[in-house]
């Protein structure tokens, strides 16, 4: 999914998606709702999403991780670190998975937190996974690292990508463009691009920009 304009677009206060055959209806009130499928209720399909401010309470990264998987040991925590890039970026903090993250961790940096949310992300092995804005509050550097990642942390399971930067949905199977709050196009990339609308135009926007 892309967002063509500059801001989030109205939510919608009725309907329903359908995942794997189940249905998932809104049933919040605020300012985004809650979609919670019936069968993650039954525990047959599981989701986890990836903001970009991520979920981060007061705790280490230990911690942090393993909300992914209350039950994990530590060994696992650290095998999901290794599995999305995470273990040496953890190893240079000050405590290493000992480490205090802060409120909303506050004291970790931009890069940092996407790489302890990919990892409690890995551990969860949900069988769907939302990114949010995933790379949007990295540099340029930051970002390609976290690009990679995202390719091992979306290996065979669904995945909802919600940006602007085209870098995190240039390998998406479908591409929806949202404006508006409306849907104006949708297929694979190669299809928008060739189609030369809105999508076409954003991709030679961000070419001319990468080069």
């Amino acid at each position: 999914m892309v967002l063509a304009n500059g801001h989030n677009p109205p939510w919608p206060w009725s309907g329903r998606w359908l995942l794997t055959a189940a249905s998932a209806r809104a049933r919040s009130a605020g300012s985004a709702p809650t979609w919670t499928p019936r069968s993650a209720r039954s525990g047959t399909l599981n989701s986890t999403n990836s903001h970009r401010t991520g979920s981060f309470f007061s705790g280490t990264v230990l911690d942090n991780i393993r909300y992914g998987r209350p039950d994990a040991t530590r060994a696992q925590v650290e095998a999901a670190a290794r599995a999305v890039g995470a273990d040496q970026v953890i190893a240079g903090l000050p405590d290493g998975y000992d480490t205090q993250v802060g409120e909303r961790g506050a004291l970790l940096a931009a890069g940092e937190k996407q790489l302890v949310a990919f990892a409690r992300a890995w551990i969860a092995d949900p069988a769907l996974l939302i990114l949010d804005e995933a790379t949007s509050n990295l540099d340029a550097a930051s970002e390609a690292r976290i690009t990679d990642v995202l390719q091992r942390l979306r290996s065979g399971r669904t995945t909802i990508i919600i940006a602007h930067r085209l870098t995190t949905i240039a390998q998406a199977d479908q591409i929806a463009v949202v404006s508006d709050g409306r849907i104006v196009e949708s297929g694979t990339p190669a299809e928008l691009r060739a189609r030369g609308g809105r999508f076409a135009d954003l991709f030679t926007r961000w070419l001319a920009g990468a080069a």
